[in-house]
């Protein structure tokens, strides 16, 4: 697998300037240190989106994203690591250089796979302009209701029905056939010589967020080929589950809806688009993956579901439910008459009617309890028929309140007990997977984490502290696990480096995986009532009191329940032991208290 060393990645955000970078697509104004806005990430009226310069990172304080620059542009574009490293790396001037399996990838082959694209969208689209040409794909388009302009925003194309048109003119501007096969556009045969994959097709350029065109999609036109769509195969730049038809366009629609229509066609996307629903996409003519749901929900959390009304859209609904039921969001699901898509609904019935539908749209579950209620008698045989089909779906949840709470909707419309229900649902014996989204568990296990996070900042700012943090074994103390690790990592960045200045706070964030923590870690270093050096030895005094208190504390607690334990079993040399431990503990937190002072 291609890797990017970290030099690389270093140099890529020394030079990638995050007001800059953010500057391009948020109207930013300077108030103190930082750079505010309105939040890209979520709708808001008053600005809580801020950048620091100083510090190169980001943080709304209304939804609580932060990071740097590299996670800005994950975010933004949702796109995986590895590719806002690209989309930075092309801003800057850097060619990156891929580690794979010790060699690195072929200079410029990414480029060289967007230039023949480049090429084929272009040529596409004078094919579909050419005044005979492209009479075919025009009266097509004209047919089902495209408005021209709609065609050109999308880079609607036109692939003539021949075996070797555009490699022929792929050919007289240098490149090569086989590099045009590792783009997806020709392929080739047995014999070894290469031919055009899309012929007699109206084309549909597939673009990433930056508005590259990745790949082609082709609904045919001329012929009898079975296939009604076929895509580019897949290559360095295009990869069919991870990509969706629209996400160009749709991105700034979604942000400015707070939501996304995801469909199943790209007629159905345009359409959409056309009566004024920007936010819509569709996933490339595949079934749903768990790629398409991890890179869509980075983007919002609201997302409906708008799949053909006949029997293949509607289990294909259900089978999104698999994929969504392992994530905190719950989608809605629009529900369109027999026989209609999103196109036909529109052409018809118009845009607020359709806005109508998405108004009312039921939630995923709710659309699969009532399918399979409807199914089935109402009667008891009938009502335990449904309940039996459902128990696949609620042990899917993960989420146990969302969960809960629709075992005793069932329950009711089933006139069943939810014993009876869970009962069926253990017998299934599937654990319930992991959630990408899931809360947490250390946060609830150590909610008393204030004194951890704010020794943290303090070495954050005033990175002399981890010698004494490290001296006084603190990281003992701690009891969150993640910022158990930071503590660790910060701790060994100051020793390393030696330097008490204030840490590249940037490049910590850039480190760690955890996306959550990234979004912490912004906010503190963000936060303009820092700890001044006057005040900062006072400040690590008092918390490194609070640690020691909280520490006594929890164990007091325990050596108590041990207490009651050996009390109750009799064991009398045991109960000894623990009274003197439990007064020393006592003791410990009382003169601890005396101590205390507060720090602003």
């Amino acid at each position: 697998m291609a890797r990017v060393s970290e030099h690389q990645i270093e140099e890529i955000r020394r030079r990638a300037d995050i007001v800059e970078v953010v500057g391009r697509v948020v109207p930013l104004r300077r108030a103190g240190r930082a750079q505010v806005g309105l939040c890209p990430f979520h709708q808001e009226k008053t600005p809580s989106f801020h950048v620091n310069p100083d510090r190169q990172i980001f943080k709304c304080f209304g939804c609580g994203k932060g990071g740097d620059v590299v996670k800005f542009v994950m975010e933004y574009h949702g796109v995986e690591f590895v590719e806002a490293l690209r989309l930075l790396a092309d801003q800057v001037g850097i060619q990156i250089q891929f580690e794979i399996g010790g060699s690195e990838e072929p200079k410029g082959l990414r480029e060289q796979l967007f230039a023949i694209n480049d090429f084929a969208a272009d040529w596409f689209r004078r094919c579909l302009t050419a005044e005979h040409e492209g009479v075919l794909a025009r009266d097509y388009l004209h047919r089902r209701g495209i408005d021209p302009e709609m065609g050109r925003r999308f880079g609607l194309g036109f692939a003539p029905d021949s075996w070797d048109a555009l490699s022929g003119a792929l050919r007289s501007r240098g490149f090569t056939p086989e590099r045009a096969a590792d783009a997806g556009v020709l392929v080739k045969s047995e014999k070894g010589t290469f031919y055009d994959r899309f012929r007699g097709r109206l084309m549909f350029p597939i673009r990433n967020t930056a508005g590259k065109v990745i790949a082609f999609s082709g609904r045919v036109l001329v012929g009898d080929d079975k296939a009604k769509y076929i895509n580019s195969s897949e290559s360095r730049i295009f990869t069919k589950g991870q990509n969706f038809y629209g996400l160009d366009l749709a991105t700034d629609g979604i942000r400015r809806a707070g939501r996304a229509i995801l469909c199943e066609g790209n007629l159905d996307v345009i359409m959409l688009h056309q009566y004024g629903f920007s936010e819509s996409l569709a996933a490339l003519g595949t079934a749903l993956t768990e790629d398409h749901v991890r890179r869509l929900l980075r983007s919002t959390n609201n997302v409906f579901l708008v799949f053909d009304a006949d029997e293949a859209g509607q289990k294909a609904m259900e089978r999104a439910m698999d994929l969504f039921a392992t994530t905190d969001v719950e989608p809605r699901c629009v529900i369109l008459s027999a026989g209609d898509d999103p196109d036909s609904f529109l052409r018809r019935e118009g845009a607020d009617a359709f806005a109508a539908r998405v108004a009312a749209a039921p939630t995923m579950l709710e659309f699969v309890v009532n399918r399979a209620f409807a199914a089935q008698s109402s009667d008891a045989t009938g009502r335990a028929r449904a309940v039996n089909a459902l128990v696949p779906a609620l042990a899917k949840i993960h989420n146990a309140v969302m969960q809960s709470t629709w075992i005793r909707q069932v329950a009711e419309r089933a006139r069943v007990t939810e014993a009876a229900i869970r009962h069926e649902m253990r017998t299934l014996r599937r654990p319930r997977p992991e959630a990408a989204g899931a809360s947490r568990p250390d946060a609830r296990e150590a909610p008393r984490a204030d004194a951890e996070k704010g020794i943290l900042k303090l070495m954050l700012i005033h990175p002399r502290f981890a010698y004494p943090f490290d001296e006084d074994r603190l990281i003992d103390l701690f009891t969150r696990p993640d910022l158990k690790q930071l503590a660790s990592l910060v701790v060994e960045r100051c020793l390393e480096s030696q330097d008490d200045r204030e840490m590249r706070i940037a490049e910590l964030v850039g480190s760690l995986e955890d996306s959550e923590l990234q979004d912490e870690i912004a906010g503190w270093a963000m936060d303009e009532d820092r700890i001044e050096e006057k005040s900062a030895d006072l400040a690590y005094v008092e918390f490194r009191r609070r640690l020691a208190t909280e520490h006594a504390k929890r164990r007091f607690d325990a050596v108590a329940d041990e207490l009651d334990r050996a009390r109750h079993d009799g064991n009398e040399g045991r109960e000894m032991e623990l009274m003197v431990e439990k007064r020393r503990l006592r003791a410990q937190i009382d003169e601890l208290a005396r101590e205390g002072s507060v720090v602003s």
